[in-house]
């Protein structure tokens, strides 16, 4: 099924280049392209987008954008795009419930893992910032002490390509097993660690030495 994105950024040229590279995936249709606020409502009103493509600063203040989208059109996934790796600034954003954020110097690439992400339910944050949302985690309460010996080397096995940012297909596909496999692993793992989500897991891992936050 085509899933209908609009790119929302303060850059005319950004969005002319970005959205012919997403229409190369013939599973995309980039719907709208809006420099400002009053345009991105508009096409959200007119057209049932499944992802928008939030530039960190759109219309001055990215965040406020977010909180807006969520409340007046709450079954549309957001992405964020942005250059800051300010701590305050991704906790705030994690806790309104962002499906992503990307670096904007990051490659196309990693953009296109994001939506195929949060396009299957998850959550996407580059690897690179998950260290910086670690200390912000544990500071509002969600300390984990789990038995690691409770762990099976299977779900080893998944916390570590969790952590690395890949989706449920890949894992699958890297491990022989079917999707519907990874789900159940993913849904043990999660109440062993005592954690709820994709990026509170990838905390775990890299607090616990699982995988080099680098």
């Amino acid at each position: 099924m085509i899933k209908n994105i609009i790119l929302a950024d303060r850059h005319q040229l950004f969005m002319d280049a970005l959205g012919p590279l997403l229409e190369k995936n013939h599973d995309y249709c980039v719907c709208g392209m809006c420099p400002d606020e009053k345009e991105l409502f508009s096409a959200l009103h007119d057209i049932k987008a499944n992802v928008v493509i939030l530039d960190a600063f759109f219309s001055g203040n990215g965040e406020a954008v977010l909180k807006k989208i969520h409340e007046r059109f709450p079954e549309c996934l957001v992405i964020m795009l942005g250059e800051t790796r300010d701590t305050d600034f991704l906790y705030r954003i994690y806790k309104t419930g962002i499906s992503g954020f990307v670096l904007k110097t990051s490659g196309f690439s990693t953009l296109e893992k994001a939506l195929k992400v949060v396009l299957e339910g998850g959550q996407y944050i580059e690897p690179v910032l998950i260290p910086s949302l670690k200390d912000m985690i544990d500071k509002a309460g969600k300390k984990h002490d789990p038995d690691e010996q409770l762990l099976t080397r299977r779900e080893m096995e998944i916390l570590v390509m969790v952590s690395k940012g890949l989706y449920n297909k890949e894992i699958a596909s890297n491990l022989n097993i079917k999707e519907k496999t990874v789900k159940n692993h993913m849904t043990n793992l999660f109440k062993k660690i005592n954690v709820e989500d994709r990026i509170q897991a990838a905390v775990f891992a890299v607090k616990n030495g699982y995988v080099d936050p680098d």
